[in-house]
């Protein structure tokens, strides 16, 4: 078994949080722009509620990440579905 690499404390909204707890979310798409995930990292995801700017108290995890899409992999997908000697049909 892989040692944990690192541990993120992500808050999510309620909608998203309950959805998760129901097991129809097992996914989570994050920017990374202020923080690097790898395969390997911990996840404790904190109830946030938007409206009154609080974390409500509820958790969920912690989780370990096992798999990352980097965005320049969707962007690659995009750009080579269709070869370069076709034109777009409109």
């Amino acid at each position: 078994m892989s040692q944990v690499k690192a541990h993120h404390k992500l808050k999510i909204w309620p909608e998203f949080f309950q959805a998760k707890i129901d097991g129809k979310k097992p996914w989570e798409y994050r920017s990374a722009i202020d923080r690097t995930f790898t395969v390997g990292d911990e996840v404790l995801f904190i109830e946030f509620c938007h409206d009154k700017q609080m974390e409500t108290g509820r958790t969920f995890g912690p989780v370990v990440i096992t798999y990352v899409l980097r965005i320049d992999a969707v962007n690659d997908i995009f750009t080579h579905t269709m070869p370069s000697n076709e034109t777009p049909k409109e």
